[in-house]
């Protein structure tokens, strides 16, 4: 038991029991009184407690019992925060070390789930888009492995972050895999063509292009940013290996 709710427990007990002690027993707590200010009247310690005398002492009591109480709830409301900020930065540290061991995983430094976009399809061959993948890592326990997954933030495009937290759930729940992508484009589309006992076959096709010296490109992965997309195969991967269109066996990424 940590030292300061020994004390807390000890100022509560000490508090009440004297406090009690006053209301219920006025008589007996006089002889309390007796011995620190008794000694300067004579006669003092013999004298007669008054009725007046007992209601002033429980009236004490009544006061040390609140007094305890205030200070005692006081102490731990201070110490439930005190517990709460700590909580608070380790569980922090422990989301930003998933994190870096994440992005050690994946060879990046940003990491972040990415919703296909949608729109128009930029014509690539299914072996640039397969240039462009890292990997793929499945998806279980509605987002509770891999560890980091649900530390990541969630985009459907580069500026819109998805804050509602129903749309995160719905995220994390329905989500069995996830490809690493490293091109500067938004991957559009995300569809599974075959799903077998040994395998499962997804076409990547990449909607946004960005420019770089007048040309349109979404084959420089010089970045180190990888865009993690979910994808819904209906039932677990189950240790099945994935693929491309083109045929490439994309690499697991285990943590």
């Amino acid at each position: 038991m940590e030292s300061g709710l020994i004390w807390i427990i000890v100022l509560f007990v000490v508090g009440m029991g004297f406090s009690l002690w006053a209301l219920l027993a006025p008589d007996a707590w006089m002889h309390v009184d007796r011995l620190s200010w008794g000694w300067m009247f004579r006669g003092g310690r013999d004298a007669e407690l008054s009725d007046s005398g007992r209601a002033w002492i429980r009236i004490r009591g009544v006061i040390g019992i609140i007094a305890t109480l205030v200070a005692c709830g006081m102490l731990l409301g201070l110490r439930a925060e005190s517990i709460a900020r700590v909580d608070a930065a380790e569980r922090q540290q422990a989301t930003e070390e998933r994190l870096r061991a994440a992005a050690g995983l994946w060879g990046s430094t940003d990491l972040r789930i990415m919703l296909p976009a949608g729109g128009d399809i930029e014509p690539l061959t299914s072996e640039e888009i397969a240039a462009t993948v890292v990997g793929f890592a499945p998806v279980t326990g509605a987002g509770s492995s891999p560890s980091y997954f649900k530390d990541l933030a969630a985009f459907r495009t580069v500026m819109d972050l998805v804050t509602d937290q129903s749309e995160i759930d719905e995220i994390h729940e329905s989500t069995d895999l996830v490809i690493g992508t490293l091109s500067p484009c938004q991957v559009g589309t995300a569809s599974v063509v075959s799903s077998d006992d040994d395998r499962v076959v997804v076409d990547l096709r990449y909607s946004a292009t960005v420019m770089f010296n007048t040309q349109m490109s979404c084959m420089i992965t010089w970045g180190r940013s990888v865009d993690l997309i979910p994808i819904d195969l209906g039932e677990p991967l189950d240790g099945r290996s994935v693929h491309l269109v083109d045929g490439t066996e994309l690499v697991e990424i285990t943590d």
